[in-house]
């Protein structure tokens, strides 16, 4: 895919005027206090990291979950930056005692939310000219936004997608270092999309952008909320802070006339902690049959699984009774990515006025990394890559694994590790998960980021049964060794999950990422296995 019209760069930042600052931190109720002389106005792109920090730039600074960068006011002012916005009202004040004239000081209410704001009207506030829809959840947003977008470019001009994969818009792509990028690229991001013909966005809506007011002034069309369970609590803290976290995407970010969409597992706790919309959806497979019989439903089944994927039967019910029923093939597998499709289904409806037609359901594009297939040899196991790195999602994939290979009569490997400075406590949880559903597991590094990866691996074997964890689980802390014993050691035709990263080409190991890709990795472990049994 090309990356041509979608490259962002420092070049790019767009400028804003210091009177317009002040001026739009009056109107939106932002602003605390200044200190500011309109006289002495001056053009000004705002930046975060005092490093960074020069003359012609304005310094942003907001307490974060380790430093507070109103810290290093001092420090971007040596180097020439003479405009800064913060939150921290005494800091601020000091800061103005300390350098008097000569500099601007505006002192915010909230600095991140400041941030975005700024950011976006500097670059033509480009969220208020095309419909966006967002996907909030535990597990699910990724592949939900992918499916969404081949659906609307299927009915209606092109959608801009952004997300843990990237930017996706027809074919073109760029990387991100976020799910939700930080405000100085996202407003970017949307405004170059715009200008390339992108008639619409789907982005997914993580808690940490959520509770750090990265998306302040979007207003969502279409909002979905996924699946929900324990994640993130190193920066939440508890599990009912992530999930008001989730929930103020529902509760603050609604365009007028919006539409909700909640998995069913979540309905009853989202609609109990309130909604600004009256127009609600309610979806998924094994949704109880008298659940919200006041909303708009849609759900349906499997009704079979073949190499391209799964044939499914939709049915759509409103709550004033009749159903419209569609029936077609998409290319994913198991439950929890049907039901995936059915919020995407959900989603394009609302940003097209169509229903996508189920005789094109089967063109959509496989989505990267989730539960994707290894191409197998004749005599080969199967080798499927997912991202899962939650219990809940674990437990999931694992789940439709366990019928595969039930049903083939073979046995089931799952190769996984847990990330590095991360939630500790989901470590053993994970192990407990993969207990109940796998056959023989092997326990491996993630992305250990700065921990030792043998120390990761201590906390994952503690929940496995003792029983278990004697026979039948495996310990390597090399990733790619880890691959290759379970390919090597498997059966022909068992299943081999290979959990965790899924479409991630990199492993981050003592502060340093290298290149790495789960799905190379075990068509090298195949071809390998190949040349042996030969």
């Amino acid at each position: 895919m090309s990356q041509a019209d979608f490259e962002i760069t420092t070049a790019m930042l767009k400028h804003i005027s210091t009177k317009i600052i002040a001026e739009a931190l009056q109107h939106s109720g932002l602003l605390q206090w200044s200190h500011f002389d309109a006289k002495q106005s001056q053009k000004v792109h705002l930046t975060t990291s005092s490093k960074a920090a020069s003359a012609g730039t304005c310094f942003v600074m907001f307490r974060g979950t380790k430093v507070d960068s109103h810290d290093f006011a001092m420090d971007a002012h040596t180097k020439g930056c003479a405009v800064f916005l913060g939150d921290n009202s005494a800091s601020l004040s000091q800061l103005r005692s300390s350098l008097g004239a000569g500099v601007s000081i505006f002192c915010v209410t909230d600095a991140r939310a400041s941030w975005s704001f700024l950011e976006a009207l500097a670059n033509g506030n480009p969220q208020t000219k095309f419909p966006i829809a967002g996907i909030t959840g535990t597990n699910g947003k990724t592949s939900t936004v992918w499916l969404m977008r081949g659906l609307v470019d299927q009915c209606a001009d092109p959608m801009v997608t952004i997300g843990t994969l990237g930017i996706y818009f027809k074919d073109q792509y760029l990387p991100t270092s976020h799910t939700s990028p930080d405000p100085d690229f996202l407003y970017q991001a949307l405004a170059n999309a715009i200008d390339a013909g992108a008639a619409s966005c789907g982005m997914e809506v993580s808690s940490h952008s959520l509770a750090q007011d990265k998306l302040w002034p979007v207003r969502f069309i279409f909002a979905g909320f996924t699946s929900f369970s324990r994640d993130h609590l190193d920066f939440h803290g508890t599990e009912d802070n992530y999930f008001a976290a989730k929930m103020r995407l529902f509760q603050e970010l609604l365009a007028p006339g919006a539409r909700v969409a909640f998995h069913h597992s979540v309905a009853s706790r989202a609609r109990t902690a309130g909604i600004a919309s009256s127009d609600c959806w309610i979806y998924g497979l094994e949704m109880p049959a008298a659940e919200s019989m006041h909303l708009n439903r849609v759900t349906g089944s499997i009704l079979g699984e073949t190499a391209a994927g799964s044939e499914v039967e939709i049915v759509i019910r409103p709550p004033e009774g009749g159903e419209t029923r569609f029936r077609g093939t998409i290319p994913v597998f198991g439950t929890v990515f049907v039901d995936n499709f059915m919020a995407a289904l959900i989603g394009c409806h609302r940003v097209t006025g169509q229903w996508a037609s189920p005789a094109n359901w089967a063109r959509l594009r496989p989505v990267p990394g989730r539960m994707e297939p290894v191409k197998p040899g004749k005599f080969d196991p199967l080798v499927f890559v997912d991202y899962a790195h939650t219990p809940d999602a674990l437990a999931q994939v694992l789940g439709f694994a366990r019928k595969m290979a039930t049903a083939r009569g073979t046995r089931l490997w799952c190769v996984f590790g847990c990330g590095g400075d991360r939630d500790r406590g989901k470590r053993p949880m994970m192990a407990a998960a993969c207990a109940g559903l796998a056959d023989e597991v092997i326990v491996t590094s993630d992305n250990p980021r700065s921990e030792n990866p043998e120390s990761i691996i201590d906390e994952i074997m503690r929940g496995f049964p003792e029983d278990f964890r004697t026979r039948h689980v495996r310990r390597i802390a090399d990733r790619s060794l880890a691959i290759a014993e379970a390919v090597n050691l498997a059966g022909p035709g068992d299943v081999i999950l290979i959990a965790g990263k899924g479409h991630e080409t990199y492993q981050e190991i003592a502060g340093s990422k290298f290149p790495f890709d789960d799905r190379d990795s075990a068509a090298d472990a195949l071809k390998s296995r190949r040349g042996v049994l030969r």
